[in-house]
């Protein structure tokens, strides 16, 4: 399709088999998605492309495959913000870290991966190694709306609490309007239970609230690394077509040591047990005491197709993914185990493509589904519901009113995670 595609100049973003259909269907018909890019071509010419693409899988005895063809767009999923450096002479972009891991030979010292399009401009796509301290590539922790939104959060909470402990309060004065005195005094005592609960929680978001706004306010108090090593930006990768786009920090001691280091994780936030299973069903999450979900391992790309195929075929359930991104926060999604084909330059290399997983909408029954990720999102780490990594999110495809995600997947099979 590919070939075709290129053959007849046709500007197409992606393709990609998707199954459309309502949740009582088990196995909706496929679909091949070709996304094209926007006032690219015309209706005549979109359904004559289509009419051809259906030739091609008739031919290959392919009967029950359809083809769909709609305006889309592939982006990195960077956010740009303005710069906040004053020694940079480059904007800034912002993005979600990936995975800490560390180097045996190099002891001592904490690394992180990044995608390359999150910390270089778009034009530096070539290899990069750190020059020294004179001209080092820094990397912030949080843009300086990304830092005012977290500042938001801890107010938020502690207001919440505050909330909390105001109706507790009236609910200790209704208690003594209960005429059972035994009922009355079982109900102060879980009201003062809460309240005491309640009050514990505000002191230390206060205390954090505080040290946030003292110690990482100012943005270059907020370096928490630089850039030691990036390979060249590579769509097509290897065998297997994957775009190569990372690099790696060297992570600061003096903002991240064996104090105050707790692993690679995904914070579960907010979420409530029963909500969580309710988004990863039919999977199940072990819901842990301290909301962190701790990353155990990697999955390598046939455990990835095999773990999917059944639903690939619709004889099975599906696999849920999950991510927490800088933007888009916890979201949860259906992983594809047939690749989708990505050009994000098909005016200017059209011959130059990748092959990435997509994650799609998932929302449980009756509600509807968020996008899996956002802008700002790049670099996300997504894991399926036993913590086991199984890529970053590097891209997404903008199908109109339904954005589609994609994920790379990084060779991490040698990280110490």
């Amino acid at each position: 399709m590919h070939d075709y595609l290129v053959a007849r100049a046709v500007q197409y973003t992606s393709l990609g088999p998707v199954r459309i259909g309502p949740r009582s269907d088990a196995a909706p018909p496929v679909i091949i998605w070709v996304g094209v890019a926007p006032g690219s071509i015309s209706g005549e010419r979109g359904v004559e492309i289509a009419v051809g693409l259906r030739a091609l899988l008739l031919a290959n005895d392919i009967t029950d495959v359809h083809v769909e063809i709609c305006e889309s767009l592939v982006n990195p999923l960077a956010k740009m913000y303005k710069p906040i450096l004053e020694s940079d002479d480059t904007f800034k972009k912002q993005g979600t870290a990936t995975l800490f891991f560390i180097d045996p030979t190099k002891p001592g010292k904490l690394f992180l991966i990044v995608p390359k399009h999150v910390v270089f401009c778009a034009d530096e796509k070539e290899y990069f190694e750190d020059p020294g301290s004179a001209s080092r590539k820094n990397v912030i922790l949080c843009s300086e709306d990304g830092f005012e939104a977290r500042i938001e959060d801890i107010e938020r909470e502690i207001s919440t609490c505050r909330d909390r402990i105001d109706r507790l309060r009236a609910r200790l004065m209704e208690a003594d309007e209960i005429r059972d005195p035994e009922e009355a005094e079982m109900e102060r005592k879980a009201v003062v239970r809460h309240l005491k609960t309640q009050g514990e929680a505000i002191e230390p978001l206060e205390k954090f609230l505080r040290q946030v706004k003292r110690d990482w306010k100012d943005p270059k108090d907020r370096i928490i690394g630089h850039v030691v090593y990036s390979p060249p930006l590579v769509h097509s990768f290897g065998k297997d077509k994957f775009t190569l786009d990372l690099a790696v920090v060297e992570v600061h001691s003096d903002k991240v040591d064996s104090t105050n280091f707790v692993g690679n994780a995904i914070d579960l936030g907010d979420i409530d047990l029963g909500r969580l299973n309710a988004s990863v069903r039919p999977s199940r999450v072990v819901f842990p005491g301290n909301r962190l979900l701790r990353l155990r391992d990697t999955l390598s790309i046939d455990e990835m197709r095999s773990h999917s195929s059944e639903d690939a075929q619709g004889g099975g359930p599906p696999t849920i993914v999950l991510k927490r991104g800088c933007t888009s926060r916890l979201t949860f999604g259906c992983l594809h185990n047939i690749r989708s084909v990505l050009r994000q330059s098909p005016m200017v290399k059209p011959t130059e493509y990748s092959r990435e997983f997509a994650v799609l909408t998932r929302a449980p029954k009756g509600e509807r589904g968020e996008p899996f990720s956002a802008d700002g999102d790049s670099g996300s780490v997504v894991i399926n519901s036993s913590c086991t990594v199984v890529g970053m999110v590097t891209s997404g495809a903008e199908h109109r009113q339904n954005p589609t995600p994609h994920m790379s997947h990084p060779s991490l099979s040698s990280l110490s995670i």
